[in-house]
């Protein structure tokens, strides 16, 4: 349930600070403000889940033929 609120309201304040921002005309900032939450989500959470499943089921390898 807790991971279910959070998935729902974690991103509220981007939301309003990017809102807020529009309004003041400040579109570079909430540009940047986009920018910065991708790559967190990009290079933090993928990478900590490569590692965490590197450490778990050690060498990982990906078979280009299962996705096709």
């Amino acid at each position: 349930m807790t991971g279910v609120v959070q998935s729902a309201l974690g991103n509220l304040p981007e939301l309003f600070f990017g809102i807020f921002a529009l309004r003041a005309g400040l579109v570079g900032v909430v540009q940047a403000a986009l920018i910065g939450s991708i790559l967190a989500n990009v290079l933090l959470v993928l990478g900590l889940a490569f590692i965490v499943g590197g450490l778990k089921h050690g060498t990982q390898r990906f078979s280009a033929t299962a996705p096709g």
